[in-house]
């Protein structure tokens, strides 16, 4: 398993990777996890009735619109979506997982596509979905509500 550290960063706690981590590879596991029927800023949603909430470094994994990690609701893991090199902070996309964020916030991750405001993927249309890879759930729910607004 790798080494993951926290580091303080101008918006707060932040984890980034000692090691090379390569594409597909698992970083995390959080099939233990308590298992909630709410949401809270730290929280991740994992089908559309049920959240989880994990003590550990999994709490400084942060946001970003051009992420580099997948947190998998399904395998209940997290892996990198391409090659990670030692001392990059480790990201994902919320809206992969979470319908409506508990505590919505602007964006700040600097990438080209940055959205912005980050309310959860009921804020995003199905187009802007598409460019990130996201959960069964999230997509079920994206579809469920494009197809009531139709």
């Amino acid at each position: 398993m790798h080494k993951l550290i926290t580091q303080q960063g101008s918006c707060g706690q932040h984890l980034i990777t000692t090691s090379i981590i390569c594409k597909d590879e698992l970083i995390f596991d959080f099939s233990t996890a308590q298992k909630l029927d709410h949401s809270t800023y730290q929280t991740i949603q994992i089908n559309a009735h049920q959240h989880i909430i994990e003590d550990s470094l999994f709490l400084y994994l942060n946001h970003s619109c051009n992420p580099n990690v997948f947190v998998d609701t399904v395998s209940l893991s997290i892996y990198a979506l391409f090659d990670i090199a030692p001392q990059q902070e480790l990201t994902f996309f919320y809206p992969a997982t979470e319908w409506q964020m508990a505590e919505p916030f602007m964006c700040h991750c600097g990438a080209e596509n940055c959205l912005g405001l980050i309310a959860g993927a009921a804020a995003l249309s199905i187009h802007q979905l598409n460019r990130y890879k996201i959960n069964p759930h999230i997509l079920k729910m994206a579809i469920e509500n494009s197809s009531q607004q139709s």
